[in-house]
């Protein structure tokens, strides 16, 4: 018997699918962490069908059946819903599994049994080893995970994986300072796994070997055929550096002032000894010296401590690279000279050449370093700068300067001065095309196209048609040219019409298309994809936006279209209302709503427990508790601006008569009279303030009242600046933000914001209206500003290298905002606003998210935003919006310490680690008791908080 459970991981509501074979099972399920085991549930189970388990409770159980068998799985305490959003999808062609991954599950579907489940993980990439078994990662986590498809669990989680085949798979480990090859045979048990101490090693992929030395001692496995026993075991004289190729061992043994290099043909147990001048400092990038470092000690070596100025310092290093063929062995050598005499700097020369131990080739090189390759009785070295061929029987095409060498299939083609030529098997450059080419498309795609008409073609000149377009969309990356669709490595179907699937298999016969509501299987038929829907009874693609948690915590209302839901978490009772008013927040947090008892749900105030009234949804987007102020963020309307020397406004349409009176004209030259005149009004305004300016700018105008002496940006009669940067030095300009009366529109309070912003984020005030808080973006950062509506005055101006997001206050008078770095801003009273921006306030890496209604918690994340470009101008690799989501609950009396932290949402990925997708709001009961989170992808959890057992913290 088989028995499986999906998924190991639920909620109070999940359906967790038991499927047996064999025969029918009976179940009992036990609490795991419970001595005693008195069961909870039983049940029967038939084979081959669905039977689905339900336990409402929070916990680890055991669910045991009767031939022995065991199965754990937990249960989160809170209540899941939705089903997130599409990733990525994975089919092949051996493997009957097909895999379509969610941001925070992956739903798995048998092609051949029909048989699906899923499972709460969300790998990045999913590879096939075989039929059996499949291998789970995600980027930026070294752990690989190997999951059984017969077991349907995963069942080793390693790292550096080295290479697998269909029965074997081979990694590498490092512990107590000596590094291991892991060998594990698919299907055996997960503790059975053969490890072999390493120096080196090699995989011949060819003949699926792994050769590896320890020490002078060289073993080789078949892959294939493994079972613990080595093909052979060689023991290598000198000193062993490196197996280079599948049949190549290479060492050395040091003579006086020379190295002898030993190349040990493995298949042949023939040697090949090559002398070498000098010191070796490296094989194949196999570093024996620092040749730098070397450089650096001779730069720095103090000659006057020997007193013999006649001393020279020399030193000569070796670094050798072999490039193996059939029917000779090539190596390169780049020797490296330093020379340094008392009294003067180092100096470095570098020769390179290339060799070959048969054919007798001695070849002066630019770069040692290179590729090879083979085709025929023809070899191929070649870099970025030159190429070299030569053949078995026949001298072959020799040296060329430039050209780019690339291989496709089994050819080898150079594109040099516009011209493809095409090896031959006996070493020379034929079938020369004169034709101008871009290879942007040949590493992927494996195709070129003709840069003067457009046409895509392959390297051997077949025609695929006329460039359209590269789609790279939703995980569907392929070329559509007007007669093909080609796709990574060359494949393609040749034909002008079609829907691509989001994934496909490597043949390109099998596909997946997910959609919002459904996922197919596509199989091609001659020159389109048919499709069939699977995975109906598990796929689920429902999205919730605009959700709102009930007062007590046990309903949910969210809005599609124009209607808005709710129902009932617990028993799935739901209702739909039309034309319901709805906002998603209040003052910085956001609304509840009242269990219906009228025509309507009711939109209630969290913290004062009232109504929130239609004209208040619909007339203002910042509006203070009890409806009577409301903030007016209409920016571009508020900006004053000023002369700075008295503070003094000026009103819009005088600054406008300043900019003409002081504008250099765009359509006339420099000199003209228009010209001059600007340039005379220019000089008078600024006799008019000399004073002022003068002792402001004294480096400008020099105590000079001629103009004479002032410096070319006073006046800028080039107008490099621009006339905003020569009245900026007399008059300024300011944001304003006005404060209301909802009754009348009358102005309340006017708030000065300093340089005007771009944007108000957000505007909320004190639940006793005295306090208005205030946070904001501009171009140079953000602003967070707290103001006292009765004293009229600002409490705290903050201007932030960062821009400034939401900011609430509590019940009780707590403040909190945060800034994109992220950091929160905190104050627990009125009487810390004064201080909240000093740094042993700010609590670090954290966003804030909200309070509860009573104001004694807080919700915080951990998403922000980094910049493009770090401090030395350079592009940062994961720039941009740092998603999270984690939420992490606090008390305001011990707001650095955390109570209790969940990360239900989004990348779960298969070690089950959050990482990316976000979370878009946060409630509260309204008696703490329940904890609502909402994703960007449209999944709800409503977590059982249990905050009186945090009571100590």
């Amino acid at each position: 018997m088989g028995a499986t459970i999906h998924p190991h991981k639920g909620y109070l509501n999940t359906n967790f699918n038991v499927y047996v074979t064999g025969h029918e099972e009976e179940y009992s399920v036990y609490q795991k962490s419970v001595c005693d085991k008195c069961s909870i549930a039983t049940g029967i189970v038939r084979p081959n069908e669905p039977h689905v388990l339900n336990i409402a409770q929070p916990g680890d159980y055991v669910i045991s059946f009767n031939d022995s068998d065991e199965i754990n799985i937990h249960i989160e305490d809170g209540y899941k819903f939705g089903g997130s959003t599409y990733k990525t999808s994975f089919i092949f062609d051996d493997c009957p599994w097909c895999f379509v991954v969610m941001h925070d599950r992956t739903y798995f579907y048998n092609r051949e049994t029909k048989r699906s489940f899923v499972e709460p993980i969300s790998p990045d990439k999913i590879t096939e080893i075989n039929e059996d078994f499949v291998i789970f990662e995600n980027e930026g986590q070294k752990e690989r995970t190997i999951f059984s498809l017969v077991e349907e669990r995963p069942i080793l989680c390693i790292s550096d994986i080295v290479t697998f085949n269909k029965r074997v798979v081979v990694w590498e480990e490092y512990s107590d300072n000596k590094s291991e090859l892991c060998i594990y045979v698919l299907g055996t048990e997960p503790n059975a796994i053969d490890k072999y101490v390493f120096d080196g090693y090699i995989i011949d992929n060819e003949n699926d070997n792994i050769i590896f030395y320890d020490g002078n001692i060289i073993k080789k496995f078949s892959l294939s055929e493994y079972n613990g026993s080595t093909t052979y075991q060689i023991t290598i004289r000198g000193t062993l550096v490196n197996v280079v190729a599948p049949n190549l061992a290479v060492s050395y043994r040091e003579l006086y002032n020379r190295n002898e290099l030993i190349i040990r043909n493995l298949d042949k147990d023939e040697e090949t000894t090559i002398t070498l001048d000098g010191n070796l400092a490296e094989i194949n990038e196999k570093e024996l010296i620092d040749v730098w470092q070397r450089q650096k000690q001779i730069s720095e070596f103090n000659f006057s401590a020997v007193e013999v100025p006649e001393l020279t310092l020399s030193a000569l290093y070796n670094k050798v690279y072999i490039y193996p063929c059939g029917w000779d062995v090539f190596y390169s050598i780049e020797t490296i000279s330093l020379k340094r005499e008392c009294g003067k700097s180092i100096k470095r020369t570098s020769t390179s050449k290339l060799y070959g131990v048969k054919s007798g080739v001695e070849n002066s090189i630019q770069q040692a370093k290179g590729n090879f390759a083979s085709y025929g009785n023809a070899f191929c070295f070649y870099n970025s700068v030159e190429s070299y061929v030569r053949g078995e029987k026949y001298k072959g095409g020799g040296y060329n300067k430039g050209g780019l060498i690339y291989s496709c299939g089994n050819n080898i083609y150079m594109y040099n001065d516009s011209c493809l030529y095409k090896l031959s098997s006996n070493g020379y450059w034929d079938d020369k095309r004169e034709i101008n080419l871009d290879f942007s498309l040949f590493d992927e795609f494996g195709i070129v196209k003709d840069k003067e008409n457009g046409i895509c073609q392959t390297m051997s000149g077949i025609n695929l048609g006329k460039w359209k377009c590269e789609i790279n969309y939703n995980n569907r990356k392929y070329i559509k040219t007007s007669e093909n669709y080609i796709f990574s490595g060359g494949r393609r179907i040749k034909t002008t019409d079609l829907e691509v699937p989001n994934s496909l298999s490597e043949s390109l016969k099998l596909g997946l298309s997910v959609d919002s509501d459904e996922v197919c299987i596509c199989n091609l038929k001659g020159v389109k994809y048919t499709s069939k829907c699977v995975m109906e009874d598990v796929y689920d693609s429902t999205e919730y936006h605009d959700v709102l948690l009930s007062e007590d915590g046990n309903c949910i209302m969210h809005k599609d279209g124009d209607k808005a839901i709710t129902f009932d978490i617990g028993t799935g009772f739901s209702q739909t209302y039309d034309n319901l008013s709805y906002i998603k927040h209040i003052n910085g947090i956001r609304p509840l709503f009242a269990i219906p008892t009228s025509l309507q749900p009711v939109l209630v105030n969290p913290v004062t427990k009232q109504r929130i009234e239609a004209k208040e949804m619909s007339n203002f987007q910042f509006v203070s508790p009890e409806g009577t102020l409301y903030a007016d963020t209409r920016l571009r309307e508020y900006i004053e601006h000023y002369e700075i020397e008295t503070d003094t406004l000026i009103s819009n349409e005088e600054f406008i008569e300043l900019r003409a009176k002081y504008t250099y004209p765009w359509n006339e030259k420099r000199g003209s009279t228009a010209w001059e005149i600007i340039t005379e009004n220019r000089r008078q305004l600024i006799l008019e303030h000399f004073e002022y300016l003068n002792e402001k700018y004294p480096e400008l105008f020099k105590d000079d009242l001629t103009g004479n002496k002032w410096a070319d940006s006073a006046l800028d009669t080039k107008d490099s600046f621009g006339v905003e940067y020569f009245l900026g030095r007399l008059y300024g300009e300011r944001g304003i933000a006005i404060i209301r009366k909802s009754d009348d529109d009358s102005e309340y309070s006017r708030i000065d914001l300093g340089s005007p912003l771009m944007y108000i984020n957000y505007v909320s005030f004190s639940y006793d209206s005295k306090y208005v808080a205030i946070a904001g973006y501009r171009n140079s950062g953000g602003l967070f500003l707290v103001y006292d509506l009765e004293a009229k005055s600002t409490i705290v101006h903050e201007d932030t290298s960062r821009a400034v997001w939401n900011v609430a206050f509590s019940a009780i008078n707590a403040l909190a905002s945060y800034t994109s770095n992220p950091k929160t801003l905190f104050a627990t009273n009125k009487d810390e606003y004064i201080n909240m921006c000093d740094r042993d306030r700010i609590i670090e890496g954290h966003n804030f998210l909200t309070f509860s209604p009573d104001g004694m918690y807080f919700a915080l994340s951990q998403q922000g935003y980094i910049s493009k470009y770090d401090i030395n101008g350079n592009v940062r690799d994961n720039w941009g919006h740092q998603p999270s989501s984690l939420v992490d609950i606090r008390s305001i009396l011990s707001q650095e310490n955390t109570l209790t932290e969940f990360s239900d949402l989004g990348d779960s990925g298969i070690s089950e680690t959050s990482r990316r997708a976000s979370v878009a709001s946060v409630s509260f009961s309204n008696d703490n008791k329940r904890l609502m989170m909402v994703g960007n992808d449209g999944v709800v959890i409503i977590r059982n908080l249990h905050l009186e057992n945090y009571a100590s913290k």
